[in-house]
């Protein structure tokens, strides 16, 4: 025999299609707002490390713009998991300030039973996480690598620091200080292998010829000359030859470049990699992995959400 419905359990009663679009759209806002706020802090400061080659080295906005576009699609795919959890909590914590939660419960739905549309949501936000982490990360890496490699291309001197010594196949220039577009020179030390000699200047400037090669002028200088005789000294006013190509572009570092690489490249490293005592498990692997575990991370933070929230003694938005 049926019983009547006044008879059946609170949480025998399951939510409606009705109640998981009104979750979801209580939590997009938030998600938003936690993914691009939590993307644009930790962006900040990764791109601390390209500040003196955007500001002082003369690269214009639009480049600008699309290096901080590239690095903001790896950074988004690390905070969609974090910002999913905070937009859950947020969203779950106004349903509970608002009374939302006492009504569901008074219409005979359980508050455990919120975990359905949590699901949901969380299932749907790691498909695109998936993409984000798989796809779209990478290929954005790819992006930036190849706009480090045009800057390097269109100003080569954007490579000079003080202090530092700069290859140009086999060509060694150093300098005391450099200018901020690293354009201008001064304490200017080059070394010809062609000639086996060292030339000291002064100050000294960098420039690109029509035909793409780097000539650097020297001013106020001295070669000094090793002869049979001795040492002597040939001093000028100013001398101008072309540098050989870069040994150094601007490019990121080999475990960042990495993040680039697509799976099927990721796995045939992993496979070829011998293990050795600084090094057991190969970069590749560890890098296959990581693009993994983003999504599986989505899914199981979505999953912690009802729990937190039903943990809480007090509810309201800023508690997530």
């Amino acid at each position: 025999m049926q019983r009547p419905p006044s008879s059946r359990r609170p949480s025998s009663r399951r939510p409606g299609w009705t109640l998981y679009q009104y979750v979801a759209r209580e939590t997009l806002l938030p998600f938003a707002f936690a993914l691009a706020g939590l993307t644009l802090a930790v962006l900040t400061t990764d791109l601390i490390g390209f500040s003196e080659l955007v500001i002082n080295r003369g690269i214009g906005a639009f480049q600008v713009g699309l290096i901080a576009l590239y690095k903001a699609a790896p950074v988004a795919a690390f905070i969609f998991p974090f910002a999913l959890l905070v937009a859950l909590l947020v969203a779950l914590g106004r349903l509970g300030a608002d009374r939302e939660i006492l009504v569901l419960e008074a219409s005979g739905i359980s508050a455990v039973r919120l975990i359905s549309p949590m699901l949901v949501l969380s299932a749907l936000a790691m498909g695109c996480s998936a993409a984000l982490s798989l796809f779209a990360a990478p290929a954005a890496n790819r992006a930036l690598d190849a706009a480090l490699e045009r800057i390097a291309q269109q100003q080569p001197w954007s490579t000079f620091r003080a202090g530092a010594v700069n290859q140009f196949g086999g060509w060694q220039v150093e300098a005391r200080e450099v200018s901020p577009r690293g354009d201008e020179l001064r304490g200017v030390l080059l070394w010809m292998p062609s000639l086996g000699e060292t030339v000291f200047a002064k100050r000294g400037s960098v420039a690109k010829t029509t035909d793409g090669s780097v000539e650097i002028t020297l001013r106020e200088g001295t070669l000094v000359l090793l002869q049979d005789e001795g040492a002597q000294q040939l001093r000028f006013s100013s001398l101008t030859t072309r540098l050989p190509r870069s040994d150094e572009p601007v490019v990121r570092a080999p475990e960042d470049r990495l993040q680039g690489w697509t799976l099927r490249e990721l796995l045939a490293s992993a496979r070829t990699f011998t293990p050795s005592p600084q090094q057991a498990v190969s970069p590749a692997w560890i890098e296959f992995h990581r693009r993994l575990s983003m999504p599986v991370a989505t899914l199981v933070f979505g999953f912690l959400a009802v729990p937190l929230l039903l943990t809480r003694r007090s509810f309201s938005r800023s508690a997530g």
